[in-house]
Parts: structure tokens; sequence; C-alpha cells
């Protein structure tokens, strides 16, 4: 039982350090040491057991252990794609060789007439600059109009094209969703030209 002593030693310092969230419990009579919580490296698990293999032996071996898988905060993190201020740049070489740059920038805008609707509403300006072999692209800019209270997105208008398109419908984003899950987020209408009148080109849901 000496490893027993040695291996509780360190779960006290893991408790101790906040790596397990509750106390761990060793049953004498099976062998067996239920850890509730427990992170190695980057990776957490939840009710973990372990078994003795030989009181006389310096091991235990896994018996059961749940991997939780790393969620991702979708509401809030598309509530900053409107409401604030941000710029991502990637630059990579092409298979043709050439090299490729891309930024991509957010901000919050002042309160505007959706051009195709008529309706104002809050509204974010999203920009998207790309250069091959340092000669700019032309730029696409769009503004994105939305709902105040619930972000929800009412229309878009594409400056660079002339184009709009209304958004309709989806459910509320998740808090807490599994990092490679998809799902419905908005029916959208895309317009020829970005006037009441504008003839209908495509519509489709967005995931």
């Amino acid at each position: 039982m000496r490893f027993f002593a040695r291996w509780l030693a360190a779960l006290l310092v893991c408790v101790s350090t906040g790596a397990l969230a509750q106390q761990a419990v060793f049953d004498g009579g099976t062998g067996v040491l239920t850890v509730p919580a427990l992170k190695v490296s980057a990776a957490a698990y939840t009710n973990v057991l372990l078994g003795l293999i030989n009181p006389a032996d310096d091991g235990f071996t896994l018996r059961a252990a749940t991997l939780q898988q790393p969620t991702c905060d979708v509401a809030s993190a598309w509530r900053n794609l409107l409401t604030g201020t941000n710029s991502w740049a990637l630059n990579s070489t092409g298979s043709d060789g050439a090299g490729y740059e891309l930024t991509f920038s957010t901000k919050p805008g002042p309160t505007l007439a959706f051009p195709y609707a008529g309706a104002s509403g809050a509204r974010a300006e999203w920009t998207l600059a790309g250069k091959v072999n340092g000669v700019p692209d032309p730029v696409d800019i769009n503004h994105l109009f939305f709902t105040a209270t619930t972000y929800g997105l009412s229309g878009l208008h594409n400056l660079t094209e002339g184009t709009c398109s209304s958004a309709t419908g989806g459910p509320p984003l998740p808090t807490a969703a599994l990092l490679g899950a998809s799902g419905a987020f908005y029916n959208r209408s895309d317009y020829v030209a970005c006037t009441p009148s504008s003839a209908l080109d495509s519509t489709s849901t967005v995931t």
C-alpha cells in the first residue's frame, strides 16, 4: 500500500490546486479509487474509476472514465461579432506559390434604416480585405442589421455589390455548444439589389 499513500498524497495536492472539484474516495474492500473529476494535461475527465492491481504492487489500472468534451459559448461569440471592435489577419502561401493576406474586421455602427425593408435597427460593420502578392483585392464591406435585445439578425447589406439579404427565424444560439456541432442559424433571402422592389435571387438556410 506504499503506492496508495503516495498516490493519495498526490491527489490531495491536486485538490488543493483546484484540479479536482470533489474529494476522491478509496474503497478498501473492492480496491477501487473513485475520482469525481480529474484533469490530465488539457483533457478533463469525470467519474474516474481506478482499480488497485495488487496491494503489494505500486500500480493502479484505469477501469472507467468519462471524457468531457470542450464547449464554446456561441451566443457570446456572436454578440461580440455584432457589438465589439475586432480584427483578425491571416497570411499564407498558396499552392500556386502566391502570397495571400486576409483581414477580417468588425465594429459597431450607428443605427440606420435597412435599405431593403426601411425599418431602422442596430448595425454592425464587417469588412473583409485581401491581398495577393501584396496587391489589394476590392474590399468587401457589409452592414449587418440586428435586434439589439436578442442579437437576432434581420438583414444584411453588401455595400460592395449593392445587394441586400433579409434574415428570419433561427433558434437562440447555445451558450455551451460542443466543438464541431452544427445547427440551423437563420433563414436567408438574397435579392438582386437593395430596394423594397428588388427581385428575389435565392433563398437558403444558414447553419
